[in-house]
């Protein structure tokens, strides 16, 4: 008997499957030009091997009135402003450190802020991808932005620097501020601005598993599992995007979904609110498996 937990092991081993077979090894063409059925269910889910640019291939396709691709004025000041700002405090923080001992807390804290804001960005891009919309108080556009994504996920490619992450720097400017002016200790200060730079950051690390062909450091250092790469990233863009969230290095997607963190997310928050999560509503045997978990 298949039980929901199992279905969801078979459809994440069929992903990774299709996945490497049309975007990762050489397919046969016959192959590549068809679409390929993820997994049996319900509702069928089909993707097509996306075309073969550098960048993405397709047009970029904006979902935000107002939004643009081009650089602004205002996109060089947050980012940069944000990043002046936090060499600034995370330079105090170091040259603070008078032992061996204080230096081996900041070690511990810089790996503990790496798997910590792994793990923050795929609960924050979960909850984007499944709740709200445009009209959201404060996240409209942030929500929108994710959400469109996943029908034009080349677009982001089409981004430059500052403009693929001035949002986040907005955000994350006076949170350091903050941060820095109230009297923490000077290790949690230090995770704070890291936890704000890779955040900011990650938008940047996502719009690289987007490129058919980043630059090649980028890909040296994806080849080595140190930040998201095309290859695992593709397993969470084929419908109904129910996992692999974490998109800075992606070293907790294994272990956040081989416990179900996000179905057991979705099903509290469905019990407290009444509301389903977009993956629920794109397949009904991700909704059955979050409400059989307890």
């Amino acid at each position: 008997m298949i039980t929901p937990q199992t279905e969801g092991l078979i459809r994440c081993q069929t992903k990774h499957n299709l996945y490497s077979t049309l975007f990762f090894r050489p397919a046969p063409p016959a192959l590549r030009s068809q679409e390929v059925s993820v997994y049996e269910s319900k509702q069928e889910v089909k993707v097509q091997n996306p075309p073969q640019t550098k960048k993405g291939g397709k047009e970029p396709e904006l979902v935000i009135n107002g939004d643009t691709l081009e650089n602004t004025p205002m996109h060089y000041t947050l980012t940069h402003g944000f990043f002046a700002l936090a060499t600034f405090c995370i330079g105090t923080y170091l040259s603070s450190t008078q032992t061996i001992f204080q230096g081996g807390i900041l070690l511990g804290v810089f790996i503990f802020a790496t798997f910590f804001s792994d793990m923050f960005s795929g609960v924050f891009h979960w909850s984007v991808d499944n709740y709200g919309n445009e009209d959201t108080p404060l996240f409209g556009s942030v929500i929108a932005a994710f959400q469109g994504h996943h029908t034009a996920p080349w677009t982001i490619t089409h981004r430059p620097f500052e403009n693929n992450v001035h949002k986040i720097c907005k955000a994350a400017i006076p949170i350091q501020l903050v941060s820095h002016a109230l009297p923490f200790p000077v290790g949690l200060k230090f995770f704070v601005s890291l936890w704000l730079c890779f955040q900011v950051v990650s938008q940047e690390l996502h719009k690289y598993s987007h490129m058919l062909e980043p630059p090649k450091w980028i890909q040296a250092i994806q080849s080595k599992n140190l930040i998201i790469s095309r290859k695992y990233h593709g397993l969470h863009h084929c419908s109904p995007f129910e996992g692999n969230y974490c998109i800075i290095t992606g070293w907790c997607n294994p272990f956040l979904d081989g416990i179900h963190f996000f179905r057991a997310l979705e099903k509290i928050v469905f019990e407290i609110t009444g509301v389903e999560p977009n993956c629920w509503k794109l397949d009904a045997a991700v909704k059955e498996e979050a409400l059989s978990i307890w």
